[in-house]
This record gives C-alpha cells, structure tokens and sequence, in this order.
C-alpha cells in the first residue's frame, strides 16, 4: 500500500507555482499565497529545495531593470510554467494583478547558482 510521508514543513506556501527537479534541488519559481501584495512590481521568488539536506533557501534579489526594456528578472506571476532543458530553466507566461499576463520568455541558468553572475538571462 502507498502511503505519505512529512520529510519537511515550513515551506513556502505557494498555489499555480512551477517547479522544477535538478539533481538534488527543486526550484520553485513564484505562485500564488492569498494576503501577499500582487499588484506591486517586484522580482519572482525562486525557492531552492535540497533534497539532501531537507532545506529550503530562497534567492536573494538581482539587479533591478533598465527603464524601457524588458525586465532582466521576471515579476512575481502565477500561472506560469517552467521546463529544463539541460542546465536552463525556461519560464513562460503567468500573471500578476497588474501587468496581467506576461508574454516574456525568461532563462534562469541552474549552473550560474552560487556564483557571482546573475543566473537570468
């Protein structure tokens, strides 16, 4: 018989998030948690999962846009989607209560994680 296990509480609490498995880290791009502000413009939450450690930490903010282009960070969305293709996470559409839905596609580099580079291209 199948049954669940807790290995870990205290999260992040998240619904309409993406996520994605890289070796032993899950990364955990935005989502929805009701009483959180969405109508601010801020930088997505990337939440890292270790599935040795049984530990979550979360991605400090990078470098902040360029007036008139496109964001080098995407805005906090839900909805959205992610798929790996081999060290590169594509993040696709979602949407926030401001700018509504994002038509933005966003690179986040799983190898650039831990070093100084910003890992969004």
């Amino acid at each position: 018989m199948l049954r669940w296990t807790v290995h870990l509480e205290g999260g992040p609490r998240r619904v309409n998030h993406a996520a994605v498995a890289v070796g032993h880290r899950v990364y955990s791009f935005g989502g929805y948690c009701s009483g959180e502000d969405y109508e601010t413009l801020r930088q997505i939450d990337v939440h890292i999962f270790n599935a040795v450690s049984l530990r979550w930490t979360k991605l400090p903010p990078v470098r902040p846009a360029v007036r008139g282009q496109a964001p080098v960070v995407p805005y906090m969305r839900y909805g959205h989607s992610t798929v790996l293709i081999d060290d590169t996470v594509f993040l696709w559409g979602g949407r926030n209560d401001t700018e509504g839905a994002c038509n933005v596609l966003y690179a986040f580099d799983v190898s650039e994680y831990g070093s100084q580079m910003t890992p969004w291209a």
